[in-house]
Order: C-alpha cells, then sequence, then structure tokens
C-alpha cells in the first residue's frame, strides 16, 4: 500500500505548517480534525497490515477477549476435574456435576488455535 503519510515522528502542525496558534479556538483540545485523521492514518500505515489483516486481526481480538481466563483456569486445574466444592465457581462446571476437563480442554485448544491464527496474520 503507498504510504499517504510522512514518515518522522514530527508533529501534524510542523509538517503541514499550521499558521493557527496551538490550543487555539480552531485547535480544540489542542489538535484539529486534521490532525486527528493524520495521526491516525500514520499510526494504521506504520502497523504494515493491510486492511484484511487488520480486520481479520480485531476479529481474532474480539475471540480471544476470554483467552487470558481460559489459559489461567487450565494452569489452575492442571487438566483435571474439580472437586465439588471447586465445580459450581467454575465457569466450565455445571449443575450436572460433569466432567469439566473436556469443555476446559476444548476452550484451551481452541484459544491456542485462534493464538497461532493471530500470529500468522500479524506476521502475514
Amino acid at each position: 500500500m503507498k504510504r499517504l503519510t510522512v514518515d518522522t515522528d514530527l508533529p501534524f502542525c510542523d509538517i503541514a505548517q499550521c499558521d493557527f496558534i496551538p490550543g487555539g479556538s480552531f485547535c480544540e483540545g489542542g489538535s484539529c480534525d486534521q490532525r486527528k485523521c493524520y495521526e491516525k492514518l500514520r499510526e494504521y500505515e506504520r502497523s504494515n497490515l493491510e486492511p484484511e489483516a487488520l480486520r481479520k486481526t480485531r476479529e481474532l481480538l474480539k475471540e480471544l477477549k476470554d483467552a487470558r481466563q481460559t489459559v489461567e483456569l487450565v494452569d489452575a486445574c492442571g487438566k483435571r476435574a474439580c472437586t465439588s466444592a471447586e465445580h459450581w465457581n467454575c465457569p466450565y462446571g455445571n449443575k450436572n456435576m460433569e466432567d469439566c476437563v473436556e469443555r476446559l480442554e476444548a476452550a484451551y485448544e481452541d484459544t491456542i488455535e485462534k493464538l497461532l491464527a493471530l500470529k500468522e496474520t500479524l506476521e502475514g
């Protein structure tokens, strides 16, 4: 993708040679809409992600919102069935007292697959 911004750390106002007073009535909160758009675009371009990869990354991150909890639970449980007391507090436990290990392992394997897909997407 062709860059639309300058790859520098100079502030937008210096690049655009803005003649408005920073923080003046034109620069609400110290940055105008043009500066906000430019800086967001520059941040995107620095990521080196194509639009499709960025979309896929966002989807995977949404799906991985509970990944930390799943991994920590696997570490805590050691891939074993909970005792009766633990079972009621376990997000993978249920009222039938079925073995939660299989459900937890499935969630763990799904999390690992999504993490690997995310890594592949980010590496291109």
